[in-house]
């Protein structure tokens, strides 16, 4: 008989626990009634004995920071604790207590949440910020927190943007924490000083640079002939936000107030109360923080930050909240905040999603099919925004982020996905309807680095759904030419689904016109290596086979070496030059190994390490480094996913650097220009070059810093010692040590690989584009229903090289000086001076802020 007794217990919950349960947990039914649960939440925390301040604050500290949708709730629980033992239950005929002083409890409480507030300043966590300022604002409406207070804390704030010099991504910060305050408790403090206010919103506007270069770059619909096109659906964050602060600045900001609950108004013992006001100490943020020893991470310097940051909306204002709206500005933030704080848990993230409803205005949303809609006194509200478009609008808005999202891409591609396994019959039309979209927007400017990342999360979500997708709707942009916006998107959506499965598989959910090899939708074959000397017929198959047989029996790599020798003599005597003779050796080497390690990538890793002095032995130079990557290029030329992973080993076991794989990316463009997969191998080697710099640098920095311990260990044991003569010891000359002098060799190696990748991105980005005059006027854009592929590619290869100058613009600004020279040197040789040299200087201007 089974005894239970025996089964593990899970320990009980501590009281302390109980209490920061019980605050977290507050809403968490699904029949929410804050007018119950609010009074009963007071009362448990009030009945407590002895009473735990310390449990309490760190509950509300967790609540506000991990749970913002829920502030406005937490606010009034706080309210009610901080008035003395305030009536209960919400009852309209209980008796205020009549006292000015607060609640001792209640007092401690809050001055615990300031403190956690002014520790967020100082830790510089803006998000943590923002929600404690929403927290003191909710509070400033239910007057407990004074008008007067708030809004000094907000001027004390809003300071920072009158900072000499102060960055673009610091007058964000600022800005939102203010504006959000505004939002909040602006109707109060608007009524307690509007002039005050006033000057507020000017200041936050005013701040706003109004010419900013950058946009050029960051826009997210490029047109060749203009700088920034204007787009109904596109806005960028700044902007966006002094919109909204002046529409509601109109209605003296009541519009935004009523966009928020205000659940303080369900008890009217806060209304009718006289406590004395919380005082708010006065605090300013921090000062930016400049880091002066050159160890800074170079993708967050500051030529990053000052680029604005524009974002998409792919819905009608009727389907979904407009961001320069009040009311479209709150559903939208506090989605993001959302977002954001549970990228560790998409599945707790996905279901708070879908309640989002529960902590806005009953009116906010649409209600669910067969569900009762809300009412507005005697009449039903149907009005109101798709809840599932808006969270699908709001997540790829972050997703669709220039230069970069904010989280990392596979995080939001699998929220969508939560998100449709909770909600099918709701969350799938708003997803298909953003697909068809974004498709809709291809071929008319859509940046190619969102077109990249769209086809990322189409195939993953596909994946995630057995493949199925209505690809019959796109079958008229088959006759579209080849390299088409629309063509290539397909193209490269199933190449990744294969990636993602195998080819039959894929296949089969295809349609016929998307099978047949007429229209370049999928590859003729399923994808593989490709040996070049398994064919009896080729010239050189008989020494192919006596070096893969090298390989296949293990032999020693110095007989391996020997051999690779004996053999070159043996071409150079039938005929062959030296340069010839090395060069079919080191085809047929690389190929060899790639053939034994085709089987798994495992096969291919343990290949490369048992001859990696073979391999080192025939990549003495920049010639010999260029026939390994074209021989590895060939082998796998039918998997471009294979290309990326084994360029990125070769440069890790260092037979290759990056600028190599620059050149050879340049070198081998499909057609007239940049493809997904050569962008691809780009960006990976410049990458390797940033990060083998970045590691470097930490590298010096801490041999630097044990040097400086030892010194100052050895002045520690020689302090107060004398010589013979009777005067102190002297310091004795300062060596550097064997660590720090290898580590700014390597450091100092490395910052030249940098410069020759970045030189060989720069020169072939160059080269392509300085004789494209003839894509750049607002005729040709017209008429690009004419283009031909190499036109398109070439098109295509202007948007890489805009998003080449955005990504690395602080590498670039690094070496501004060379690379200046690098592109002047470049146009000069090829005698063009035409509208496309002048924007090949003009992006590169921009991102190295020389505008």
């Amino acid at each position: 008989m089974h005894d239970r007794r025996r089964e593990p217990r899970e320990p009980r919950d501590s009281p302390e626990q109980q209490l920061r349960k019980a605050i977290c947990n507050l809403g968490e039914s699904s029949d929410f009634d804050p007018s119950y649960e609010v009074p009963r939440l007071v009362e448990q925390l009030r009945s407590h004995s002895p009473p735990n301040v310390h449990a309490v604050a760190e509950g509300f500290r967790i609540s506000v920071t991990e749970q913002p949708y829920k502030i406005p709730y937490l606010a009034a629980t706080v309210a009610l604790l901080y008035i003395p033992q305030a009536p209960t239950r919400g009852e309209d005929d209980a008796e205020p207590v009549e006292s000015n002083e607060p609640d001792s409890f209640g007092s401690q409480i809050l001055s615990n949440c300031w403190k956690c507030c002014r520790e967020s300043m100082e830790k510089k966590s803006p998000r943590e910020l923002r929600s404690w300022i929403h927290f003191f604002a909710h509070l400033t409406v239910a007057r407990i927190v004074s008008p007067a207070a708030m809004l000094g804390f907000l001027q004390n704030i809003c300071q920072a943007l009158d900072e000499l010099a102060v960055s673009y991504a610091r007058i964000v910060k600022a800005s939102l924490c203010v504006a959000e305050g505004l939002m909040r408790a602006g109707a109060i403090l608007y009524e307690h000083d509007s002039a005050a206010v006033t000057a507020l919103v000017d200041a936050i506007s005013g701040a706003v640079p109004t010419e900013n270069a950058a946009k050029e770059l960051m826009f997210p619909i490029v047109y060749p002939h203009v700088a920034v096109p204007s787009s109904s659906f596109v806005i960028e964050r700044l902007d966006g936000l002094v919109a909204t602060l002046r529409v509601s600045a109109t209605t003296g900001f009541i519009s935004s107030l009523s966009s928020y609950p205000q659940p303080h108004s369900l008890f009217p013992a806060l209304a009718d109360s006289k406590v004395t006001s919380f005082a708010l100490d006065s605090v300013l943020l921090p000062p930016e923080q400049v880091d002066i020893s050159g160890q800074d991470d170079e993708e967050q310097s500051s030529s990053l930050n000052d680029m604005c940051h524009f974002h998409l909306t792919l819905f009608d204002d009727d389907i979904t909240p407009n961001p320069a709206t009040p009311e479209g500005y709150a559903v939208r933030s506090i989605i993001t905040d959302i977002v954001d704080i549970y990228e560790v848990n998409r599945k707790d993230c996905a279901r708070v999603l879908l309640d989002t409803p529960k902590w806005l205005p009953s009116e906010t949303f649409r209600p669910k099919p067969g569900a009762e809609a809300p009412s507005n006194g005697d009449t039903p509200v149907t009005q109101g925004w798709q809840l599932e478009s808006t969270l699908i609008d709001t997540i790829l808005s972050n997703l669709l982020l220039l230069p970069s999202a904010p989280l990392p891409s596979v995080y939001y591609h699998s929220l969508i996905s939560e998100l449709c396994k909770l909600s099918p019959s709701t969350v799938g039309p708003a997803v298909g309807k953003s697909f068809r979209k974004l498709y809709s927007q291809l071929g008319d400017g859509f940046d190619v680095e969102l077109v990249r990342r769209y086809a990322e999360w189409f195939a993953v979500h596909m994946s995630n759904f057995g493949f199925q997708w209505v690809w019959k709707e796109w079958t008229p942009d088959l006759s579209l030419t080849f390299q088409h916006p629309k063509r290539a998107f397909i193209r490269r959506v199933l190449d990744l689904e294969i990636r993602l499965a195998y080819f039959d598989r894929i296949m089969r959910t295809l349609p016929e016109p998307f099978q047949s090899p007429s229209a370049g939708a999928m590859p003729e074959q399923a994808p593989g290596p490709e040996y070049d000397y398994g064919d009896p017929n080729h010239p050189h198959h008989s020494l192919a086979r006596e070096i893969l047989n090298w390989f296949q029996g293990r032999t020693d790599q110095e007989q391996v070496k020997q051999g690779i020798d004996n053999q070159k003599e043996r071409l150079m005597d039938s005929g062959e030059s030296e340069a010839t003779a090395l060069s079919i050796l080191r085809f047929i080497v690389v190929q060899s190994l790639h053939e034994i390690g085709s089987r798994s990538f495992s096969h291919f890793l343990n290949a490369m390490e048992r001859y990696i002095k073979v391999m080192r032995h025939i990549s003495t130079d920049s010639e010999a480094k260029a026939d390994i990557l074209e021989a590895t290029g060939k082998f796998w030329r039918r998997n471009p996913q294979m290309i990326s992973i084994t360029f990125d080993k070769l440069q890790q076991y260092q037979f290759v650097e990056p600028s190599d794989v620059i050149t050879w990316a340049f070198a081998a463009k499909n057609g007239g220009g940049l493809g997904f997969a050569e962008w691809d191998l780009i960006k990976g080697a410049l990458d390797k070059a940033n990060g083998r710099v970045l590691v470097a640098k930490k590298k010096v920095a801490l041999q630097r810093k044990e040097q400086e311990d030892q010194i100052a260990k050895e002045k520690a044991k020689v302090t107060g010692e004398m010589d013979v003569d009777g005067n102190l010891a002297q310091d004795a000359p300062v060596q550097q040590s064997a660590g720090l002098t290898t580590a700014l060799s390597a450091s100092s190696t490395l910052l030249s690989d940098q410069k020759l990748a970045l030189s060989k991105a720069l020169e072939g980005f160059a080269a392509l584009l300085v004789d494209t005059d003839n894509l750049l006027s607002e005729s040709d854009w017209n008429s690009r229903t004419t283009w031909t592929d190499e036109e398109w590619q070439l098109n295509q290869t202007w948007n890489w090289y805009r998003h080449f100058c955005r990504t690395y613009s602080p590498h670039l600004t690094t070496y501004s000086k060379t690379m200046e020279v690098v592109l002047n040197d470049k146009i000069a040789a090829s005698g063009k001076n035409g509208a496309a040299a002048t924007k090949l200087r003009r992006f590169f201007n921009i991102a190295i802020g020389d505008t």
